[in-house]
């Protein structure tokens, strides 16, 4: 395991806006806990569906959401890419940020399709 990210600074150093903004997170969290969440069991069946390319990355140490639902989405989408971000919690942006831009970068580069008209700008 990895150092974990920082914890949040105390609610009363915030402005009233981020703690608003860590009240809406928490509330959030709430939802992916609860039944139409994370555990919904039509929810693989729904992923299924979706057609167009995605990447699914997941920090390898965390805590909060087991890698294991990262493999599982990734395996349910027929386009999907998933990555594992060493020396990552939660908070893979945040923990690694530059491993996870290079992971995002490399996945919107290997499916951007070239220009139709290619030269085209080259041309006038």
């Amino acid at each position: 395991p990895h150092p974990p990210a920082p914890p949040p600074p105390p609610p009363a150093t915030l402005s009233p806006e981020q703690v608003a903004a860590m009240a809406a997170n928490f509330q959030a969290l709430g939802v992916y806990g609860r039944e139409q969440g994370m555990r919904d069991p039509k929810l693989r069946h729904r992923l299924g569906r979706v057609r167009i390319p995605a990447l699914v990355v997941w920090g390898e140490s965390d805590g909060v959401v087991d890698p294991d639902y990262g493999h599982t989405y990734a395996q349910s989408l027929p386009n999907a890419r998933f990555e594992l971000i060493p020396e990552a919690g939660h908070l893979p942006q945040i923990e690694q940020p530059e491993r996870l831009l290079t992971l995002v970068w490399e996945f919107a580069n290997s499916i951007t399709a070239p220009s139709p008209v290619a030269g085209a700008s080259e041309e006038r």
